[in-house]
This record gives structure tokens, sequence and C-alpha cells, in this order.
């Protein structure tokens, strides 16, 4: 009867250790960057009326870039729609509007860091 309370005992540890042991991490799937544009801040162009009539003005101009998922592709930014990207997880970097080739590799550059 000993015998008998023993060995269940075993087997039951045994078993109970096999079921709740930790099974091993797969790896975690490779997560795409995040979505970065390069913009280019343009020039102040309004005139008077604009600002009496609402008219919203863009002072960003798509230069290369990712947009994230869910975001419509626009040419022109507004402060708004910055707003907007960066809600969703996206990056934006800034270049002068007289931007040089060496200006736009630093860009890409601050893009791809985490």
């Amino acid at each position: 009867m000993k015998r008998l309370l023993i060995a269940s005992l075993v087997y039951i540890s045994t078993i109970s250790a096999c079921c709740y042991a930790q099974t091993p991490k797969r790896d975690a799937p490779k997560t795409e960057s995040q979505p970065c544009v390069i913009v280019q801040r343009q020039a102040r162009k309004f005139a008077d009326s604009d600002v009496l009539t609402g008219k919203q003005i863009h002072p960003f101009a798509y230069v290369e870039g990712s947009y994230p998922a869910n975001f419509k592709w626009r040419s022109e930014l507004t402060e708004r729609n910055v707003r907007e990207l960066q809600g969703k997880g996206g990056k934006m970097v800034i270049v002068k509007l007289d931007y040089q080739l060496s200006d736009l590799e630093d860009a890409r550059k601050q893009c791809q860091s985490p």
C-alpha cells in the first residue's frame, strides 16, 4: 500500500511537472522598422486672405519615405497631418528648404535609427 502511494505521488508529480513546464519562447517576429517620412520645410507663402478665410497652409512637402498604414498618402502636409502621422506611430524628419544630398543622407540615417 505504501509503495502504491509513493508510486502514485511520483507519477503525479512527474506529470504535473511536464504539464506546467515552460515552453521555450519562439524568436520574436521581425517587426518592420518604424514608418518614417522625410519632408522639406516649405517657405511661408500666404496672404492676408488666407488667414481670414482659415485656409490651411501646407508647411511641409514630401521628399521620401513611407507613411504608416492607414495614413493617406500626401505630397504636402499640414501641422494637423503631422500630428496624425505621429499618432499612428510614424516618424518625421525635416530637411531644410535648400537641402543637399548630404542632408538627405543624414535624414535617411535618422530614419533608420531606433
